[in-house]
């Protein structure tokens, strides 16, 4: 189980995700074998026709013409945080901690594994945002759940694990302080206006 953890000196969460270490590494494979990239790959999860690699299908937004889809969501088979887990918190030593509830998803961008978001057209990307959009609307419905990131990592360096274009979502029970401050400070202004 995940779990979320107050940093004492800066009271900031920490999420602590074990099971993260276990992702894929197409990147090192990648490096090796390929320069140019096809636009399937047979060994790529997120690939077409490879559905049986995947954790479960939460979403999918089909090409009007064929029925077939554009963009997809799946479970992350990796998650930072999951549903099961409590909001409660509770002392862990001398840390305030609470188990890792949140959701992770994961946003399969393009059935086209070698279609990055900077070659895409605009129609593409609207669709892309349209998924984060529908997906941000059922997670709101939760009471539970207070911030919501997406975020998109690109290379082996920003710590992307497969090549083939997607984002991810995180959900998450608590707001960064940092975040909460913006937030008072937004309120605090309109009430002087």
């Amino acid at each position: 189980m995940n779990e979320i953890t107050q940093n004492k000196a800066t009271k900031q969460w920490v999420i602590l995700a074990t099971a993260r270490e276990k992702r894929p590494d197409d990147f090192y494979r990648a490096k090796e074998e390929r320069r140019q990239l096809p636009s399937h790959d047979p060994g790529c999860p997120f690939c077409p026709g490879n559905e049986n690699m995947l954790p479960s299908i939460l979403m999918e937004l089909p090409f009007p013409s064929t029925g077939s889809w554009r963009t997809r969501v799946i479970s992350n088979k990796y998650p930072a945080l999951t549903p099961e887990g409590d909001t409660r918190r509770f002392m862990k030593g001398i840390y305030v901690a609470m188990q890792g509830y949140g959701r992770h998803e994961v946003i399969i961008e393009s059935p086209l594994h070698n279609r990055q978001i900077v070659t895409m057209s605009s129609q593409e990307v609207e669709i892309i945002i349209e998924t984060y959009h529908r997906r941000h609307v059922d997670f709101m419905q939760e009471h539970r759940n207070m911030m919501i990131m997406i975020f998109r990592n690109h290379g082996p360096h920003a710590g992307t694990s497969l090549i083939h274009p997607h984002s991810q979502f995180i959900v998450t029970s608590i707001v960064p302080n940092h975040i909460r401050w913006k937030e008072e400070e937004a309120q605090r202004l309109r009430s002087t206006n």
